[in-house]
């Protein structure tokens, strides 16, 4: 009369193995998930550091970067994201910023500091007047390097 032992047994070996792969299904699902985060934050990263290329003089910048955030200009200039908002002024998709040189970079950014001031885009930063698109680089470099 050991088959009711092996009846019992049987039904719980069944129900850890279920309990094994989900548990297993999840933690591919949660691994996949966190690999396609880590990648999309590499991205990111790759990103700015391609954009904070332009900075010449980082100390400069980050400075210039803590007076704005910490004036009245900030909520003109869309800090929530100015690594997005840099890619919008210079127009740049991911794929354009993965494939183009520093001097191109460079050129597009000197133009759309231009087209900043004529387009009266500029801020006055304790007496210096410096158009949107050079404000938001500089507040890059103070949340990247401060």
């Amino acid at each position: 009369m050991n088959f009711f032992s092996i009846k019992k047994t049987l039904p719980l070996a069944n129900f850890h193995r279920r309990n094994f792969i989900q548990s297993s299904v999840s933690f591919a699902i949660a691994a996949s998930t966190l690999n396609i985060s880590t990648v999309a934050l590499a991205a990111q990263h790759s990103h700015e550091d391609k954009i904070l290329s332009l900075v010449n003089n980082k100390l400069s910048a980050i400075s210039i970067g803590r007076r704005i955030l910490s004036s009245s200009h900030k909520s003109d200039l869309q800090f929530t994201s100015p690594l997005v908002s840099i890619m919008n002024d210079l127009d740049l998709t991911e794929d354009f910023l993965n494939s183009t040189t520093k001097a191109n970079l460079s050129t597009r950014f000197n133009q759309q500091n231009a087209l900043d001031f004529d387009q009266d885009r500029i801020i006055n930063v304790n007496g210096w007047i410096i158009g949107l698109t050079e404000a938001r680089l500089c507040v890059l470099a103070t949340q990247k390097y401060s």
